[in-house]
């Protein structure tokens, strides 16, 4: 039995050390003005990409945007971004640490690599998930969820 465990382990690390992916690195991928498709570079077709699902089609964007989804299932981490189908800018950008806690270093990283694009709004809905938008968004999404 412990033969088998160490073998497991041995198995993760490697997949681990392959893929290279921490929740800085993955959560770095998508700030605010980033244009979408150099979000999805990094997060899929990049030479070491980190996310290894995820969906193209995530429902109920406010008009004229739409949702992408990046999820890694090694590190228990997703990130949904917002953009803008004109230009392809990202304006809202959603952080989930699933089964763990955003601390508050990782809050003030995550709200310094947005801040170049103020007014910021950043809320932590629940302790693992927090988001990054402006006041506009913010307004935009609240309309985007009310029932007509």
């Amino acid at each position: 039995m412990k033969t088998i465990l160490l073998i497991l382990m041995t198995l993760a690390s490697v997949a681990m050390a392959k893929v290279g992916v921490d929740e800085w690195t993955f959560f770095s991928g998508a700030h605010l003005g980033l244009n979408v498709y150099d979000c999805a570079l990094h997060y899929l077709h990049g030479e070491h990409p980190v996310a290894d699902a995820g969906s193209t089609s995530w429902g109920g964007a406010p008009k004229g945007q739409q949702y992408l989804d990046f999820r890694s299932n090694i590190i228990n981490c997703r990130v949904l971004v917002c953009y803008r189908e004109s230009d392809g800018q990202i304006v809202l950008v959603d952080y989930w640490k699933l089964g763990g806690t955003f601390l508050p270093e990782e809050m003030r990283y995550l709200t310094n690599l947005n801040r170049p694009y103020p007014p910021l709004v950043t809320r932590l809905n629940n302790p693992e998930e927090f988001i990054v938008s402006s006041p506009e968004q913010d307004k935009l999404e609240d309309e985007a969820v009310r029932p007509l």
